[in-house]
């Protein structure tokens, strides 16, 4: 199993707990990390993990600029590495026989944003960042706020250009960061990406029975129901939706005729 010494695993995690469980474990089943460190309301709802993650409480805010703002200013206080592997529910690895110790030679790398003309890299729902950048933003937050819900876009972009010259900070060149992982760019299936994110790509990554308990957990939660990941992926899977409608179906027949008897 590939051993990253220097790598924390975080997630930060308030809305969808049990598909945050199925990404952890999924994660740790590939790699051996230093250390897995879960900041979320709810520790409860991640049992069983097949990790000795640590776990540490935090409220369920009420924006996604919050919880921006905690992952960039808050996780930092608990991470004694030189990388973290910042996670989400709908990211992981995919190919580990993709790595490449490249990767650790930045102070950040995700998946490159192919329709962007310039500066593509900066896709964080699955991405390393070292404790350098984390504690640049943090010492320089008054100059760097998180002042809006896309802080990928927001640190990568608006932010990087300034970052690079004042304190020499260094994103990944688009050849490192394509094998990396892969998300909104169709993957290359034949060599295959490090990680991915995005829920319309689990497809591409697990077996249909393990997307489709993916996919009840995220119709099971009326805040993901609603979303975006939510509709893409319905779009990208049409005939899973269509099981799930028919399970639907099927559970609220069975539901009546026991009422009825």
């Amino acid at each position: 199993m590939l051993k990253l010494s220097d790598v924390t695993l975080t997630m930060v995690e308030t809305v969808a707990h049990k598909l945050g469980r199925l990404a952890v474990n999924d994660c740790v089943s590939k790699a051996q990390f230093a250390d897995v460190v879960i900041f979320t309301d709810k520790p409860e709802e991640f049992h069983p993990l097949d990790c000795g993650a640590r776990f540490v409480e935090v409220p369920n805010w009420p924006t996604k600029r919050e919880w921006s703002k905690f992952s960039w200013h808050g996780v930092i206080d608990h991470v004694g590495t030189a990388m973290t592997l910042h996670l989400q529910w709908d990211s992981g690895i995919w190919s580990p026989d993709a790595w490449s110790d490249e990767f650790l030679d930045y102070d950040l790398i995700g998946a490159p944003w192919p329709w962007h003309p310039t500066k593509r890299i900066g896709n964080l729902g699955f991405s390393f960042r070292s404790t350098r950048i984390m504690r640049y933003l943090y010492k320089h937050r008054d100059r760097f706020p998180i002042k809006n819900d896309v802080d990928d876009d927001l640190v990568c972009r608006t932010y990087r250009p300034m970052l690079e010259q004042e304190a020499g900070l260094t994103w990944a060149p688009e050849r490192v960061a394509e094998r990396f992982s892969f998300e909104c760019a169709e993957p290359d299936m034949t060599r295959k990406h490090w990680g991915y994110h995005a829920a319309f790509n689990f497809a591409h990554v697990f077996d249909e029975e393990q997307v489709m308990e993916r996919a009840r957990l995220m119709l099971a939660s009326p805040q993901l129901q609603r979303s975006n990941q939510m509709r893409w992926f319905a779009e990208r899977n049409p005939h899973m939706i269509k099981r799930l409608s028919d399970e639907n179906a099927l559970a609220l027949q069975q539901s009546e005729t026991q009422a009825a008897a």
